[in-house]
């Protein structure tokens, strides 16, 4: 495949397990770039896959940063705690996704301090106040998962 696309450097597995991810990278090689769903970050990392490409992580960025750092600078405990929390966050975008579609992107941009009047490129309908309350705590616990001590 890499001699018909030598221009292609990686692929965002949208699904699957570690275990597929290694299948392709024994099919690709280990210079072709692979990035697994956010819940799977630490483990992947360890076994070889090069990041995420995660949706969710957008509105908590810093948390996603910290968990790369922890697991190349090899603080193993640091890198379970953080990517524990990953996993709720990611969780709680995951199921809100399947309910209110964009929306809940829209409300945590808007909780990011961004002035959304709408989403971009096309409108959405509003969302029950019980998810925005979950999408502003999904949000800030997040955030404080990065703190020192949390």
């Amino acid at each position: 495949m890499r001699e018909v696309a030598p221009r292609l450097f990686g692929a965002k597995l949208a699904m699957g397990t570690i275990d597929d991810a290694m299948e392709y990278r024994e099919a690709l090689g280990p210079d072709f770039g692979l990035f697994v769903l956010a819940s799977s970050l630490y483990p992947g990392l360890r076994c070889g896959v090069t990041g995420t490409v995660s949706p969710p992580l957008t509105l908590a960025p810093d948390i996603g940063v910290a968990l790369v750092r922890a697991v190349e600078e090899g603080k193993d405990i640091e890198a379970g705690r953080l990517q524990e929390a990953v996993i709720r966050f990611h969780a709680v975008f995951i199921r809100l996704g399947q309910s209110c579609g964009r929306a809940a992107y829209t409300e945590g941009l808007r909780h990011m301090g961004f002035p959304l009047k709408q989403y971009p490129r096309w409108p959405i309908p509003e969302i029950p106040e019980g998810a925005k309350v979950e999408i502003r705590r999904a949000i800030d616990e997040a955030n404080a998962a990065v703190k020192p001590g949390s």
